[in-house]
């Protein structure tokens, strides 16, 4: 059994993973919207499948809200080998994903916008991280965790910097915050974190004021992060992503088994279908 049209046809090329405050992509066209239940549960939403029309022509792209439609998700809850399971389902080739951080150098200030190219994880142990966790056994390379191609393909911003990945949902003490700043920058900043002197730590109405502001620069600006994207190939993602997940998700694989498509009413889009 194959893919439905809209996996055949149009598929999206882009995923977006949007963090805390990104709920909407406004400036783009929503096609439909799609519930999908993979091996590894449900995604942390719906995936909503938008239209960019480009200079470069149209651009599909697949969107999937992080914490869920009503932030109801903890960081620790995220489903995260559900959400990239079922955006490669759809023929996702490469990710672009927003996150709210709290900066560790004087020099990114909150309200700026990070593309990291390392990850030091303090997660590890706490949540799912792979997907060879039974009968079969397979090793990712992480040494370079971002594409280096697609960042360089982003607007100027803070490049060549390090995320540092922690236990939410609590944030740092200022001891941890000094500790991560010896080594590291932790992508949409909305504070100092707790490492500044004299100055109190970061509270939820601060992080709250930067992440409505920064919502909005975040969806402004996504059309301009997409649209580099138009080439004929991403090898490096497609090779890490085929490394990854080469077996699960074959594009003539049957269907997972349950798995239903809706499609909301959105314009001209009125069509429902069941598989």
């Amino acid at each position: 059994m194959g893919y439905p049209p809209l996996m055949r046809e149009g598929a999206p090329l882009i995923g977006v993973i949007g963090g805390s405050g990104l709920y909407k992509l406004d400036n783009l066209h929503v096609i439909k919207t799609i519930s999908a239940s993979t091996p590894w549960g449900s995604p942390s939403s719906p995936i909503t499948i938008a239209k960019l029309d480009t200079a470069k022509g149209p651009i599909t792209v697949a969107f999937i809200s992080r914490h869920g439609p009503a932030h109801n998700i903890a960081p620790s809850n995220v489903p995260a080998r559900a959400n990239i399971a079922a955006l490669k389902h759809l023929g996702v080739k490469a990710i672009v994903a927003f996150s709210a951080v709290g900066s560790l150098r004087e020099e990114v200030r909150p309200g700026d916008i990070i593309v990291p190219d390392q990850i030091i994880d303090r997660t590890k142990g706490i949540r799912p991280s792979t997907f060879f966790d039974g009968a079969m056994v397979g090793h990712a390379m992480f040494g370079e965790p971002f594409d280096k191609q697609l960042s360089d393909d982003v607007p100027r911003l803070h490049k060549e910097r390090t995320l540092v990945v922690m236990e939410g949902p609590q944030f740092s003490t200022r001891a941890e915050s000094n500790m991560y700043r010896s080594y590291a920058l932790v992508c949409t900043s909305t504070d100092y974190d707790a490492w500044r002197m004299g100055e109190a730590p970061v509270t939820v109405e601060e992080v709250m004021k930067t992440l409505t502001t920064n919502a909005s620069l975040s969806k402004h600006i996504t059309a301009s992060i997409l649209e580099p994207f138009m080439r004929p190939s991403l090898p490096q993602s497609l090779y890490k992503l085929k490394y990854i997940l080469p077996a699960y998700f074959p594009y003539d694989a049957p269907r997972w088994k349950g798995e239903h498509v809706n499609t909301e009413d959105h314009d001209d889009s009125t069509a429902s279908e069941k598989v």
